[in-house]
């Protein structure tokens, strides 16, 4: 038997090679294509990582005063150093993003629902022909923080125009 040869039976159905799924694959062209952005989301989800798990990444509370530790430089086991009370500024730094993610995100939220509210009460339908293309002069500086100076010296100087027009694709006017 040694000129026989002997047949291996293949499979029918190939393997597909393994490829990484879609929620990956964007995140790495959003990294490659922002990477600014991309630092800025690791930052952020540092922050919110903090905050969530401060109980368990702090090592003593925020006010907890540690006995014998006034004023220490940053070491092993204070990272940052103590303050002139004994308590660990780690700790408290800690402890300070959960205020800080918070108000972040409750001044973003309620921004959105702002100008959600103002978009969809000033559309040109909604406000007709004599006032197309108008907002009040505090929704223009919120918008345009550059120009605020400018719209307050302007209407400080001739409080009897109490509307900017404010043009599409166009800019400030």
């Amino acid at each position: 038997m040694a000129n026989s040869v002997q047949t291996v039976r293949l499979p029918q159905t190939l393997r597909r090679p393994l490829r990484a799924p879609r929620f990956l694959v964007a995140v790495l062209r959003f990294c490659r294509r922002k990477p600014l952005g991309a630092i800025g989301a690791v930052l952020v989800v540092g922050l919110i990582v903090m905050a969530v798990f401060a109980d368990r990444i702090a090592p003593y509370s925020y006010d907890e005063s540690v006995p014998g530790s006034r004023m220490k430089p940053p070491s092993a086991r204070f990272w940052m150093g103590t303050d002139n009370i004994g308590r660990d500024m780690w700790s408290r730094v800690v402890y300070g993003a959960r205020i800080s993610v918070t108000v972040g995100f409750a001044t973003v939220a309620l921004a959105t629902v702002f100008a959600a509210v103002i978009t969809s009460s000033s559309t040109p339908a909604r406000m007709g022909n004599h006032a197309r293309g108008r907002l009040p002069l505090a929704l223009i500086c919120a918008e345009h923080p550059l120009k605020s100076c400018e719209l307050a010296f302007a209407a400080v100087a001739d409080p009897d125009i109490p509307f900017v027009t404010l043009e599409k694709n166009s800019g400030l006017h």
